[in-house]
């Protein structure tokens, strides 16, 4: 893998950042302006890892694999910008704890556990339709766990097939739907 540079201008020409400090994959860089002469701050950050034939911005694919610098939506999250060396010890310090909190929770997971956030993944291999013709909403009834979109997601992939339309009252008909 390719290591990221220890000095290197930045994308604007106007800092020179050099790397202060660097522990696995977190690295401290001081932004030094050009022009000045003169330490501006501190960029700590979790290192980021590209591997080759990721796809990039602009339909092109990474050619080899490679550290970079953070993109600017990781400031904030994994990467910050200090004006004093103290205050970057310390972001480096909290990163540090925070790499090895993840470690030790991911060892005390059991095999089939993520540390992923968001919504738990919805089982959707046994719904239940009812006999005959019925509509999303019937379904919905049976199902009391899932969505509209879902159930719509899962008649759309073939599990049932659109047999008409009725027209119940204001708005657009509502389909009617058979199982395949």
């Amino acid at each position: 893998m390719k290591q990221l540079e220890k000095l290197k201008l930045d994308r604007g020409g106007v800092f020179m950042l050099k790397e202060v400090r660097r522990e696995g994959n977190i690295a401290m860089y001081r932004q030094t302006h050009i022009g000045l002469n003169k330490v501006f701050g501190y960029d700590v950050f979790l290192v980021k890892e590209r591997f080759a034939g990721e796809s990039l911005p602009g339909g092109t694919v990474e050619k080899e694999d490679r550290e970079c610098y953070p993109g600017p939506s990781s400031y904030g999250l994994t990467a910050f910008s200090c004006k004093t060396r103290e205050r970057a010890d310390i972001r480096f310090q909290q990163l540090q704890e925070k790499a090895k909190n993840k470690e030790l929770l991911e060892e005390a997971l059991g095999p089939g556990e993520s540390l992923r956030k968001g919504k738990k993944k919805i089982d959707t291999s046994n719904i239940q339709f009812p006999d005959g013709q019925f509509t999303l909403k019937d379904v919905c009834l049976l199902n009391p766990g899932l969505t509209y979109g879902i159930i719509n997601l899962r008649i759309k992939s073939g599990l049932a097939r659109k047999v008409g339309e009725v027209k119940i009252g204001r708005g657009k008909p509502t389909n009617l739907y058979i199982k395949n």
